[in-house]
C-alpha cells in the first residue's frame, strides 16, 4: 500500500508486483486520489457549500525493466539497481 500527499492533495494505492523473469516486473495498482479540502469546508456538504472537491479512482497496469546490479555495497548489505518504467 502506498500513501502520500501530493501538490492539491492525498493519493493511496494498492499495488500487487509479480517477477516472471529475474529482470521483468509486471504490475498493477488501483487507489484513489482527491483533493483535499479547505478547513472551513470540512463536514459539510459539498453541494450545500458550493466547493466542488475530484475524487478519482485509477488503476495503473506496468511492465517494469531491472537491471542487473550496479553497485554491490557489501560492508551495508545493500545493492543499487536501476529501474526502468513507461509514464
Amino acid at each position: 500500500m502506498i500513501v502520500g500527499l501530493n501538490n492539491d492533495g492525498y493519493v493511496w494505492d494498492f499495488r500487487h508486483s509479480y517477477f516472471p523473469l529475474q529482470h521483468v516486473e509486471t504490475r498493477a495498482a488501483l487507489g484513489m486520489a482527491g483533493e483535499i479540502k479547505q478547513r472551513g469546508a470540512w463536514g459539510k456538504d459539498e453541494w450545500a457549500s458550493e466547493h466542488c472537491y475530484a475524487a478519482r479512482f485509477n488503476f495503473d497496469p506496468a511492465i517494469v525493466l531491472r537491471s542487473t546490479t550496479l553497485i554491490n555495497w557489501k560492508s551495508k548489505d545493500a545493492v543499487f539497481i536501476s529501474i526502468q518504467s513507461q509514464g
